[in-house]
């Protein structure tokens, strides 16, 4: 097979940029950035690794390796990557990137663990190779505009992980987009339907990008190569609803930073509908202890994506109720609160909470401005008007969580793993030495079943 390269003009100059990154040599906000945002994914994995999805898929892969999971077997890299990537997703509070519409990091993350396992490689060089397949990756989502009935997972998301592999693996300019090319060549045609319907392939879309996004580094380090105008035929053509914008894709390289755009979950479910979820729950803080929910009007207003997406009421699975909009905000409405534990304990099938999901009301509330979100709950009877409104969700752009509290969700999700070594994997991760070996600092001495 020649080795010659193909590559697409956006390729070539994503790559020429993408091998200049140096650790030194990235602003320093952008530093403490994404090593918050690594601790933020860290947190969805670690939590994962309990789920019975994740100990399923571990134990129908089997085999061996020298790759870690989470779950505790090591798996060859590609097994790895997805049973890491599905422990990071299976939960849905794993952050994403507003620009691009659609998780990032957590579809990155799997791959890197695995080559900074196969490398025995350094934290600075896990954290390199991560941010710029996430750069790279939210370039090519942001500028595309996906078919609505296309779930992003496995999508253009599968670039960000061959990118990250192949810096990591000292890939220059041209290597960089040979892998690019060839990776646009290899995503999943995902269905938002499916997913709605708590079908939990979704679950599995979302290891997806980093088991293909090896696959396509390893290929491309055979020589094998994708099409001449791959990423414009791939996502101008075939996944996207209207032409590449390749302007959008290179505007800005090194001073626009698509991390900047990144938002962290709160609630374990779909982020469309946050806005409404933050609104229920501080219109529970208002509702009389004893109130009876059965005696009121709900009505819920939400942003026109989850209006058309999300608003039936599905309970077929734990992922359906994360993604059914009534069933979520009912069962913040009769307990006040969201966790993953309500959802993998099957508290939304709850007598009260399903009916409350049946009988609500839910209206399309338009988007004022690009960045709002809107969502709102208003309860009426029994002598109460309880009307609140959320324009940004909490931890989005313009509405984002402090650090402080993006590290309290991390001790959250990862104390039961980590036990008296949190603190510390808190320390290292946000700012230790960066020469230190990567799965040291992540305690994968801790990764048992």
């Amino acid at each position: 097979m020649s080795a010659t390269a193909v590559a697409t003009d956006v390729a070539t100059e994503l790559g020429e940029w993408g091998s200049t990154l140096t650790w030194a040599g990235l602003p320093e906000r952008i530093r403490a950035d994404v090593r918050l945002t690594w601790l933020d994914t860290l947190g969805s994995l670690y939590l994962g690794r309990d789920h019975p999805e994740v100990r399923q898929l571990a134990e129908a892969l089997g085999g061996s390796g020298d790759s870690p999971t989470v779950l505790g077997p090591r798996l060859g890299a590609r097994d790895a990557c997805l049973v890491n990537g599905l422990a990071l997703g299976v939960d849905l509070l794993d952050g994403g990137n507003v620009a691009s519409g659609g998780h990032v990091a957590g579809y990155i993350m799997p791959a890197v663990i695995a080559e900074a396992a196969a490398r025995n490689d350094t934290l600075e060089s896990a954290l390199v190779g991560f941010l710029t397949g996430y750069e790279i990756a939210c370039r090519i989502g942001s500028s595309q505009r996906l078919r609505p009935s296309l779930h992003p997972s496995g999508t253009w998301n599968v670039i960000g992980a061959a990118v990250a592999v192949a810096r990591m693996r000292g890939a220059g300019p041209a290597e960089l987009a040979r892998t690019i090319a060839l990776a646009a060549n290899l995503t999943l045609t995902t269905s938002w339907d499916a997913t709605v319907h708590g079908a939990t392939v979704r679950d599995v879309y979302h290891g997806m990008p980093s088991h293909l996004g090896t696959l396509a580094a390893d290929l491309a380090l055979a020589g094998f190569t994708g099409g001449p105008r791959s990423v414009e035929v791939t996502f101008g053509e075939l996944s996207s609803i209207a032409p590449f914008d390749r302007e959008a894709a290179t505007r800005g390289l090194g001073e626009r930073w698509l991390l900047d755009e990144t938002y962290t979950k709160i609630h374990p479910t779909c982020r469309s509908f946050h806005a409404a979820l933050d609104a229920a729950l501080l219109a529970f803080a208002e509702l009389p202890p004893d109130i009876d929910l059965d005696g009121v009007e709900v009505t819920i207003g939400t942003e026109p994506f989850a209006f058309q997406q999300n608003i039936a009421v599905h309970s077929e699975s734990d992922l359906a109720a994360r993604e059914s909009l009534p069933v979520s905000a009912a069962l913040a409405l009769v307990t006040g609160r969201l966790t993953p534990q309500q959802y993998r304990d099957g508290d939304y099938r709850a007598e009260r909470v399903l009916g409350l999901a049946e009988r609500l009301t839910v209206v399309c509330e338009p988007r004022a401005t690009e960045r709002s979100r809107p969502g709102w709950v208003r309860v009426q009877g029994s002598g109460l008007d309880v009307h609140r409104t959320v324009d940004i969700p909490a931890g989005n752009p313009g509405n984002l969580l402090p650090a402080a509290v993006v590290v309290d969700k991390f001790r959250g999700l990862a104390a039961p793993l980590l036990g008296d070594e949190l603190e510390t994997t808190v320390a290292e991760l946000l700012t230790g030495p960066v020469d230190a070996p990567c799965l040291d600092v992540l305690k994968v001495d801790r990764w048992k079943a």
